[in-house]
């Protein structure tokens, strides 16, 4: 795909590079969520930058046709925070959305700890992600059977990209409906006692963070996938 930058009428369309406008016309409108959008959401100044997609215009077309029977694939770029980063810049204040539920505050006093979970960042880039959470109703076992039967590509999203992904859509389109109400067992085990990371947005009390245990089973406790980036 050619990266150059293809910019739009203020106030009529959001500025997509050029790769960015391909894969919008794949997905569908506010399906896609770039790079001149995110970064300036959170504060930080694009300067230009065209970045590849590491995703092939095949799997992009597998999304969309996933979407047509109900899946809700989108392609956002991720800055790559870690939860430390996430939040210093969203804080624990109900007066601003969105913010961590300060009454799920355990994970916060782990920062001077030195390198955890909670600092980690991921790389930064493009992510295709299902915000329709998948697999309720079953165990983490169970899960990551289904999972493996959907093919390689397919991956638990990591959380800190999952609650980065919801606030920049939250942030731009002003969407507060994703991971309402449910949450998103990811891969992450923060401590040594099996349990494993999950994250929530409760809408009014914010974002919630959590360990449960692998057999735990719950309707609100689902997957958000993720497609494996192809390395270069």
């Amino acid at each position: 795909m050619d990266n150059t930058y293809c910019g739009r009428i203020a106030g009529t369309s959001p500025l997509f590079t050029a790769n960015e406008e391909v894969v919008a016309q794949i997905l569908g409108n506010g399906k896609v969520f770039g790079i001149y959008e995110t970064m300036p959401a959170w504060g930080r100044e694009a300067r230009q930058a065209n970045p590849g997609i590491s995703h092939t215009e095949k799997v992009i077309c597998e999304c969309a046709e996933e979407n047509m029977n109900g899946a809700d694939w989108r392609m956002i770029w991720i800055n790559g925070f870690s939860f430390h980063q996430l939040e210093k810049q969203m804080g624990h204040s109900r007066a601003k959305q969105p913010y961590f539920d300060p009454n799920y505050g355990w994970w916060m006093k782990n920062f001077h700890d030195g390198e955890n979970w909670a600092t980690q960042i991921v790389e930064p880039g493009y992510r295709l992600i299902d915000f329709n959470g998948r697999f309720p109703d079953r165990d983490w076992a169970h899960q990551e059977q289904a999972i493996s039967k959907l093919g390689f590509s397919f991956e638990r999203a990591q959380e800190q990209v999952v609650i980065e992904a919801c606030c920049s859509i939250r942030k731009i389109s002003k969407e507060i409906n994703l991971l309402l109400g449910w949450f998103h067992s990811g891969p992450t085990r923060p401590l040594d006692d099996g349990r494993h990371l999950r994250v929530s947005n409760f809408g009014r009390d914010g974002w919630r963070v959590l360990t449960v245990p692998a057999d735990r089973v719950g309707h609100h406790i689902r997957v958000v996938l993720s497609k494996k980036t192809v390395q270069s």
